[in-house]
């Protein structure tokens, strides 16, 4: 595994415990905000290339049944994704977790806006689904663990 995505370590600085119950409570308050924002992010991401289809296919002249096969593309790897992107955010640093799959989502759809292949937006939208799939795993996994 990366370094960066590795667990942090356990803090050796204790909170002092007449301020647990305030630093507790606004500590779970921005988790729960960062998380509701990043997860925002992934479906503005994930759901710009829908909102743009027509225009890709009036640009591009590419059939419904291509536009198909690139969405078909990201659901088939999304869903595979989700499993093993699990499993991965289980062992690793949540908040870093959560902003690697944003930052290759993002940059995998500056790519998928300047191809015009069609195979080529296939195999982007593909990976994208995979980084896609790091969003629910890590989300999930900072709500559990607060």
């Amino acid at each position: 595994m990366l370094e960066f995505l590795k667990p942090a370590p356990v803090a050796k600085k204790k909170v002092p415990a007449d301020k647990v119950e305030s630093s507790y409570h606004w500590h779970q308050l921005g988790v729960l905000l960062a998380i509701c924002i990043g997860y925002i992010g992934y479906y503005i991401i994930r759901l710009i290339f829908i909102t743009e289809q027509n225009e890709i296919m009036k640009q591009y002249g590419f059939t419904t049944a291509d536009i198909g096969m690139v969405l078909s593309c990201f659901g088939i790897g999304y869903g595979i994704s989700k499993l093993f992107m699990g499993a991965l955010s289980d062992k690793s640093n949540t908040n870093r977790y959560l902003a690697t799959g944003l930052v290759i989502s993002a940059l995998l759809n500056f790519d998928l806006g300047s191809t015009h292949s069609l195979y080529m937006m296939m195999f982007l939208m593909l990976i994208m689904s995979i980084a896609q799939g790091m969003g629910a795993a890590a989300c999930q996994r900072s709500v559990q663990l607060w």
